[in-house]
């Protein structure tokens, strides 16, 4: 008898195409069962995709989760230019600045201190777009 175990593939979005080994399981989330040993995980959702080799153990993870979305370009510019930019706490640059980044909800700040407020923003990534942030004087400098 050939031992295995069932585990749980997710991914970001669901309905993602599955394949295990090769062969095509259906969309995400999806429950299977799989031998113990190596496997080959591909998630695809559009052109985004994620291939992975787990190691399925006795004891091991029962939960997988494959972030596949889809990422597009933006362009952030500021008055004025050359402010800082961040996106979810990851300094990227100055501004004018072009961002590749997976969609879905992001924090965008922008900042040029010490003269400059910084400017955060909560921003929702779906589909190119360009984002304009003018940037007010810090108060302590007048």
């Amino acid at each position: 008898m050939t031992r295995g175990k069932q585990i749980t593939i997710n991914s970001i979005p669901n309905g993602a195409e599955l394949r295990v080994d090769g062969q095509l399981i259906g969309a995400t989330p999806r429950n299977v069962t799989l031998t113990f040993g190596s496997h080959k995980i591909e998630i695809r959702n559009g052109s985004a995709h994620s291939n992975e080799n787990i190691q399925v153990r006795d004891g091991g993870d029962t939960q997988y989760t494959y972030d596949v979305r889809e990422t597009v370009r933006f362009k952030v510019t500021s008055v004025p230019s050359e402010a800082y930019v961040e996106l979810d706490g990851k300094g990227l640059g100055q501004t004018p600045l072009t961002i590749r980044a997976k969609t879905g909800p992001a924090t965008l700040t922008v900042s040029k201190p010490p003269r400059w407020a910084t400017q955060q923003q909560s921003i929702d990534i779906s589909e190119s777009e360009n984002f304009q942030v003018a940037l007010s004087r810090d108060p302590a400098w007048g």
